[in-house]
């Protein structure tokens, strides 16, 4: 099974579980969020919930290592927001503020540092994890990186925001259960995102963008080369400079909407059961009901699937 399908089977484990105990995020050593599904089954399985973790402390970290041959970063926090910035240093710098349970003080935090790799882990070798809703645990992670840091990095997150901004990353991998993945003024060559309850929204120049998500709206402008998009419940709404190669949505529950700025010719083929489609481009305007095709030779084809939708393409 998929990362993606395991992330769709644990959200519908916790919203069937969640019934007189509360919503709990169980977060196991060394896994990501497409793995938490197996975890959950192993707690409904018979594994003791601890909801007591003790009184909170406060804790405040200021690190920095240093960026020379570092060809990957990575950050995998259970909770909080998670901010990674651009900056005009020569260190990457890891600043934390917030608040653990008291009995995790002094092994919340682990970094793992090679001469290729930045690894931070949050709550890492701690085993059946798990945060009620009423409590006051929270962390603010911020993670600043040098301008001309152009290698590869992948952040997760499971209760929290994770947004970048002013970084140059080759390749991005960005993952979140509950909450938002927000990218600002940044230039990638792939972004590839996967968000189960939270919106995705990039303005960075992407030149490829691919990601999934399950209830939440996907926003994206400035790709460059083509997409692929796959959404169960949310809008979908792509605004390119321009397509160099094939490019696709498909979402099931969501009006699509798809600009792109320059192009010679496009060919396409839309089809929505429900919904209307429109096509607007300097010919005029074509609408139709279920399906629209245009096929032109040796361009660029759109292929876009809804349920329950509208379509709109314009180029």
């Amino acid at each position: 099974m998929s990362g993606f399908k395991k992330i769709v089977v644990t959200t519908l484990i916790i919203a069937s579980v969640s019934i007189g105990i509360g919503a709990y995020i169980i977060f196991e050593s060394g896994l990501g969020t497409g793995e938490i599904a197996e975890e959950i089954r192993n707690l409904i399985g018979g594994n003791e919930i601890s909801i007591n973790l003790g009184s909170e402390v406060e804790v405040s970290e200021d690190l920095s290592y240093s960026m020379e041959g570092k060809e990957m970063l990575r950050v995998d926090t259970p909770m909080g927001d998670l901010e990674v910035r651009g900056y005009d240093g020569e260190e990457i710098r890891l600043l934390v503020e917030g608040s653990v349970p008291e009995r995790y003080r002094d092994r919340y935090l682990k970094v793992e540092e090679t001469d290729t790799q930045l690894a931070v882990y949050f709550y890492k070798d701690i085993s059946n994890l798990n945060f009620g809703i009423g409590n006051s645990y929270d962390l603010d992670i911020e993670l600043l990186v040098p301008r001309d840091y152009m290698e590869d990095v992948h952040f997760e997150n499971v209760s929290g925001e994770i947004t970048m901004e002013g970084i140059r990353a080759k390749n991005v991998r960005v993952e979140n259960i509950s909450g938002e993945i927000v990218l600002e003024e940044g230039e990638h060559e792939r972004v590839r995102f996967s968000t189960v309850s939270g919106q995705f929204i990039s303005y960075s120049a992407v030149e490829v963008l691919e990601g999934e998500t399950v209830s939440g709206k996907i926003t994206a402008t400035g790709v460059r080369d083509h997409f692929r998009l796959d959404s169960v419940s949310g809008s979908v709404n792509v605004t390119a400079e321009s397509l160099t190669e094939d490019s696709e949505i498909s979402t099931i529950s969501g009006a699509v909407s798809v600009e792109i700025e320059e192009i010679q010719d496009l060919s396409y083929d839309l089809s929505s059961i429900s919904g209307k489609i429109i096509v607007e481009n300097g010919e005029g305007i074509n609408e139709s009901s279920q399906s629209l095709e245009r096929n032109v030779s040796n361009s660029v084809k759109l292929d876009v699937s809804t349920v329950s939708g509208k379509i709109i393409v314009k180029y």
